[in-house]
């Protein structure tokens, strides 16, 4: 093969041309830098490096007719850039170095004729991206669970703060809001028509008391009393309860519990406190009245009860976050109270499921073991 005059590069090829564009792409990287796009450097790279490699072997195949050179010694760039490309844990990076270098070398192929002379790299880029490709699902894989774990440690902390923050904030707050609240309540005996005002600041109180409330008990150290409870007694003490607070939304609260339902061993004021808090939160969600149906029904060795409402629903990509601190979409909620019910039944070994639709209602599905272990799809968890 000759070469040209200062006997540096192959003949026809071109020349000094491509590792002056190269060193024209740190600039390109630099913008992309500054764009805040640095995830484009590594195509440009590849689809410029390709480019100029077709462009070179062309011009040597016209100049030359004869390309042999050109893969007996090999290119340990391509090598790199196929086994290296999952360091990017990008699949699509991956499908464009793969299948950029198979085409290159099939373009190659076509314009001189010779397929059988490309046809040994190819095959080794192929092999090549399958060993890449194991990589990078690999890659992938670790990085999801290290993410996963990661995220389960924050939220963790996160309720671990949350807890320790409610046992001091409830500690200093109750009696001094149990004062205020019995006082206002004496106030209000006194029947006085020009006092408007005491009836509101009550209410208020009153919210303030149910976050105090429920901050008690994300706060409290575990302390359960399990026992056999009869489920629809548990339901009938909910609905009894919350009946006068329905009739005065203008909401009916209907039952539908099967007979053949099984005690299950729970803890009866916390599992009571559960189903208080989402026949609540269903009636709160029914500005236009309405009616709640609360079923429960046996299923795989658990009792599956749901809380059925005709309200303004949820929107699908809020669904996800209910049950998160402090996260609601009600305009005077805290989102403690069922974040504390989801709490209650993970101790109980059990599962909430919310469905929702807008403007059509929410369904909140409480799965809950009668022998105190969870049974999904046959198997127990």
């Amino acid at each position: 093969m000759k070469g040209n005059g200062a006997g540096w590069f192959i003949e026809g090829s071109l020349g000094i041309i491509p590792y002056l564009i190269h060193v024209g792409l740190l600039f390109v990287a630099l913008y992309c830098f500054k764009k805040d796009k640095p995830h484009l450097i590594k195509y440009i790279y590849f689809i410029v490096y390709i480019l100029v490699v077709l462009i070179n072997d062309v011009m040597i195949y016209l100049s030359s007719n004869d390309i042999n050179y050109n893969y007996q010694s090999g290119n340990i760039i391509e090598v790199l850039l196929v086994l290296f490309s999952p360091i990017f844990v990008n699949k699509t990076y991956f499908w464009i170095v793969s299948l950029g270098m198979v085409f290159k070398y099939t373009f190659i192929g076509s314009v001189t004729g010779k397929m059988e002379i490309v046809m040994t790299p190819i095959l080794l880029v192929i092999i090549m991206a399958m060993v890449a490709y194991l990589l990078l699902t690999r890659v992938i894989s670790y990085i999801t669970a290290i993410k996963k774990a990661y995220e389960e440690l924050q939220e963790t902390e996160r309720l671990a703060t949350v807890g320790e923050m409610a046992a001091g904030i409830t500690h200093e707050i109750r009696n001094p809001l149990t004062s205020i609240k019995g006082l206002l309540e004496l106030k209000q005996m006194d029947e006085d028509p020009s006092d408007k005002y005491t009836p509101i600041i009550l209410d208020e109180v009153n919210r303030i008391d149910t976050i105090v409330n429920d901050l008690m008990m994300l706060g409290k150290p575990k302390s359960h009393s399990f026992s056999r409870e009869n489920v629809p007694h548990i339901l009938e003490y909910v609905v009894s309860l919350l009946k006068p607070l329905a009739v005065k939304n203008n909401i009916k609260l209907k039952t539908k519990i099967a007979e053949d339902l099984q005690p299950i061993y729970c803890d009866e004021i916390q599992i009571k406190q559960v189903f208080i808090n989402l026949v609540k939160n269903a009636i709160e969600s029914m500005e236009n009245g309405g009616e709640i149906t609360i079923a429960a029904n046996l299923s795989n060795d658990n009792v599956v009860i749901e809380v059925i409402d005709q309200g303004v629903g949820i929107p699908q990509e809020k669904i996800p976050k209910m049950g998160e601190p402090f996260y609601t979409t009600k305009e005077t909620g805290t989102g403690l109270g069922l974040m504390v019910s989801i709490k209650i039944i993970e101790e109980h070994q059990g599962d909430v499921l919310i469905d929702s639709e807008v403007d059509r209602g929410t369904s909140v599905t409480v799965i809950l073991p009668i022998n105190g272990s969870y049974r999904k799809n046959g198997m127990v968890i």
